[in-house]
């Protein structure tokens, strides 16, 4: 987690019931957040974002939001950095600057994205079916 604060904003609004969860750390890799189902969420998804090397969100070309995703990410060397599915159209990954490859999986079909992360600041990223 970038820092306490998220962690305690991220559990107030599990608690009030607005959709966002914390997946697991990839054993060792990067925090990822998912979440975006509903208003709330998405706001505090965008309120947390700068804080995230990448943002991405998952929807079709008519603009519908997406979940169920499959996500994969790979650095530069080809390594497996993040594995998950993001259960929200959002999701946000710690992720240090640098190049990484994006392999997103909805209903059988694979967009792949290459993305430059920079050293300070925040990559958006959004992903189209």
């Amino acid at each position: 987690m970038k820092n306490g604060m998220t962690a305690i904003a991220f559990s107030a609004a599990l608690a009030m019931g607005s959709v966002a969860a914390l997946a697991a750390p990839q054993q060792g890799g990067p925090d990822v957040i998912v979440g975006g189902v509903g208003a709330t969420s998405q706001q505090m998804m965008r309120q947390v974002a700068p804080q995230y090397g990448l943002g991405m969100t998952f929807a079709t070309r008519s603009g519908d939001y997406l979940a169920d995703v499959g996500v994969v990410i790979r650095d530069q060397q080809g390594r497996e950095v993040v594995s998950t599915v993001s259960e929200g159209p959002m999701m946000l990954v710690d992720l240090p600057g640098g190049r990484y490859a994006v392999e997103a999986t909805y209903q059988g079909r694979e967009l792949e994205r290459r993305v430059t992360v920079p050293e300070s600041g925040h990559r958006q990223l959004v992903m189209h079916w």
